[in-house]
């Protein structure tokens, strides 16, 4: 089952912190999709299983 997360992020302070996270994010098993937005350090993160929730938690 999909499920969408939105997280708060601090610290970012450009694209490249953007790109960064993204990548980090990305490459998790089961990640579907993730969009980080620099200028409100806001995250969105689509991913398919409960356990990877708890692992994208404990990055922030």
């Amino acid at each position: 089952m999909l499920k969408k997360i939105k997280l708060q992020i601090s610290g970012i302070h450009c694209k490249s912190c953007k790109t960064l996270i993204e990548t980090e994010i990305d490459v998790l098993p089961r990640v579907n999709t993730v969009e980080v937005n620099h200028t409100n350090g806001r995250a969105e993160i689509e991913f398919d299983d409960e356990k990877i929730k708890e692992k994208i938690e404990s990055i922030k």
